[in-house]
């Protein structure tokens, strides 16, 4: 009996033994194995990269507005790191219904965020275009939701970028790639029509079978445009077989938005349908156009899918296309300055950059690689034996934070340079003889760094300026960065006078990045007008006006305007300003930002964006739409000595009736 005893418990101890093996493996591999996988922590360096594999069916993107990982502090820049950005290390953006939401909400102040593309080489091939980039303030959500169209020919890597940001430098940057399942484009085919031909409105009509209004029987904004309709083709395979196709340029509209469009006219259900892959904004609510259109995500034109790269003939050098939906520019008179190594002809866009012609007579702009400036600091060895030296662009200023390269006229006089240095490449740069070009930059740098004591031959011997022959044979002048004051859209404020007390909605375009605003801009204002002109937010603060700061308006550099010297600048403020149709208040407030500014310099070249090439530069939408709208921005350059300039004819003074807008701003150096 003993012996049997021993042999059950020794039976019940083997039993409990092996629960307990089973409970601890059972742990162990809840522990080790079925926990949902952590990526490794990315190394500190500036191009720290976590990639991420994203379907169609994502979870809401609540998550994504709260670094919840535990390894929130992770680095992933220099100066950067996830719980910087609101960030979770595992982040993934939603995806749906072709439109992909990243979203966080950053704890460092001034944070942009912005999207790219990537080849096929993984290098980011530029920005995508329209609503790919944002900043915040710290505490700040921010998001940015992009139709999917705009990832370049299909390409489904993306990247998205960050950098900490401040007035004058940036601390890092960090990026973030994905691999998204983006919905299939539907390709169609068209027969062009050489050359594209301007249609009436009326003509128009009757294609898609229904009256469009005109812009000028709802609207007596001044700043409006009636659109041109251009017939471009016919859609000859595909789902619009049989269709025209129209390209509907600079309808600026009621307050007012610029659209540049590619748009099918459906006889059948009697509307556009606006082809976004390749079309700027459509979203003016008050638009006639916008009420019998719809927008197209996923139709695709052969014919218009330009390659992400173009080597070109000169060993080293490419071609890599600047943005994804296009906003196709019309070029009519465009130059040829050269061929590709496949042949392919290369026109100069309006910014001076290289572009090619599509098979609808449009252009598309590509930047280019140059193999000695794969840095900001040029691979040069100058004549007197040094190396380097200078961060250099050969990109100005255009527009708020535009930018065009610095190319020189053909009638350049090549005989007035001398040999500067040589390449890596083994080829030549040069510097003028008489150095006047480097005295011009020297006096407007002094205008703004007028506690720097560096004299002109100090400026001189940091060889701030010099010129290279590009591989398409232009001279193309480059300076250095720090000699060129870079510009935003200054202080432009709205003013806002309703009939009658009322809710108004506020936007701007979708090219514009606010750097500051006042009240916060969330994507536009939403604010309680008074006819007296106060403002009033939801949480009960009132504002005499809207105020923004903020880059990515581009217009033409104007060539007209008024020379003023110092002690005369508020007296052409007052009159200019008034002819303009600014009032007594508007007036005092624009010259409390401006004057001081302004007369700086002992003379200042001024003039003013004429309204509707302003609206095209920097929309700004409207609702309930305003009967009179009155913009104004000044364009001005700081002058040491006066120049001989045109001047500026001016429109008439607007007449101010019913519900009424008003804006002012300038070009802003920093």
């Amino acid at each position: 009996m003993d012996l049997m005893k021993n042999v059950r418990t020794q039976k019940i101890l083997i039993a409990v033994l092996a629960i307990l093996l089973v409970v601890v493996s059972g742990a162990l591999a809840t522990k080790f194995f079925l926990q949902p996988s952590r990526r490794p922590v990315p190394q500190p360096n500036h191009q720290a990269r976590l990639n991420t594999n994203t379907s169609t069916e994502q979870p809401t993107n609540e998550n994504t507005n709260e670094a919840t990982d535990s390894n929130t502090n992770t680095t992933i820049g220099p100066s950067l790191s996830i719980n910087d950005l609101g960030l979770p290390t595992n982040y993934q953006p939603v995806v749906k219904d072709g439109i992909v939401v990243f979203s966080g909400k950053s704890t460092t102040e001034d944070l942009e965020v912005w999207v790219n593309t990537i080849n096929g080489t993984g290098d980011p091939v530029g920005r995508c275009y329209p609503n790919c980039s944002t900043s915040s303030k710290p505490g700040a959500t921010w998001t940015i939701s992009i139709p999917s169209y705009v990832f370049l020919n299909g390409d489904n890597h993306i990247n998205l970028a960050f950098d900490l940001a401040s007035a004058k430098n940036r601390y890092g940057s960090a990026d973030l790639e994905f691999n998204l399942n983006i919905p299939e484009l539907e390709t169609i085919s068209v027969d062009w029509l050489t050359p594209p031909q301007t249609e009436p409105v009326e003509k128009v009509s009757s294609y898609i079978g229904t009256t469009i209004k005109k812009i000028s029987e709802i609207a007596s904004d001044p700043g409006s445009n009636e659109p041109s309709y251009i017939f471009v083709g016919t859609v000859t395979s595909g789902k619009y077989s049989g269709d025209k196709i129209f390209r509907i340029d600079n309808a600026c509209t009621l307050g007012c938005v610029s659209v540049d469009a590619l748009a099918v006219a459906d006889s059948r259900q009697h509307k556009f349908h606006i082809l976004k892959r390749y079309s700027n904004s459509w979203d003016d609510p008050e638009s006639p156009l916008t009420k019998i259109s719809d927008a197209d995500d996923y139709t695709t034109i052969a014919d218009l899918e330009s390659p992400a790269v173009i080597k070109l003939k000169k060993d080293g050098y490419a071609l890599t296309k600047m943005m994804t939906a296009t906003g196709l520019a019309d070029q009519k008179n465009a130059k040829k300055i050269g061929e590709a190594a496949d042949g392919t002809i290369i026109y100069q866009y309006s910014d001076n950059r290289p572009a090619i012609r599509l098979k609808n007579g449009e252009l598309i702009k590509y930047d280019m690689s140059i193999p000695f400036y794969n840095t900001r600091i040029p691979s040069i060895t100058w004549s007197d034996g040094t190396t380097g030296g200078n961060d250099y662009t050969q990109e100005t200023q255009s527009g708020c934070g535009g930018t065009a390269w610095m190319v020189k006229p053909d009638n350049f006089d090549v005989s007035s340079l001398i040999l500067a240095g040589q390449t890596s490449t083994n080829e030549n740069v040069y510097f003028l003889k008489d150095h006047s070009d480097t005295k011009v930059l020297y006096d407007a740098w002094l205008t703004w760094m007028s506690s720097d004591k560096t004299t002109y031959e100090q400026f001189l011997a940091k060889k701030p300026i010099f010129y290279w022959k590009d591989p398409f044979g232009r001279w193309v002048e480059w300076e250095t960065t720090t000699a060129i004051p870079q510009a935003e859209c200054g202080k432009p404020v709205v003013y806002l006078y309703p009939t009658q007390t009322e809710t108004v909605s506020v936007k701007l375009g979708n090219n514009i990045t606010v750097t500051k605003s006042e009240p916060i801009y969330q994507n536009g204002w939403n604010v309680t007008a008074e006819p007296n002109g106060t403002l009033t937010t939801a949480d009960g603060k009132t504002f005499p006006y809207l105020y923004w700061d903020g880059k990515g308006a581009s217009y033409d550099p104007q060539t007209t305007g008024f020379v003023v010297a110092r002690n005369n600048v508020e007296a052409t403020f007052k009159e200019k300003l008034a002819r303009l149709g600014l009032n007594e208040k508007e007036i005092a407030d624009f010259n409390e930002f401006w004057l001081p500014i302004v007369t700086k310099s002992p003379y200042a070249l001024i003039s003013f964006v004429p309204q509707a090439e302003w609206s095209k530069a920097a929309p700004l939408s409207i609702s309930p739409a305003p009967n009179t709208v009155i913009r104004v921005f000044m364009d001005w350059k700081p002058l040491a000595e006066p120049i001989d300039v045109a001047p500026q004819i001016l429109p008439p003074t607007p007449t101010r009736a019913g519900f009424t807008a008003v804006e002012w701003g300038g070009l802003l150096y920093r």
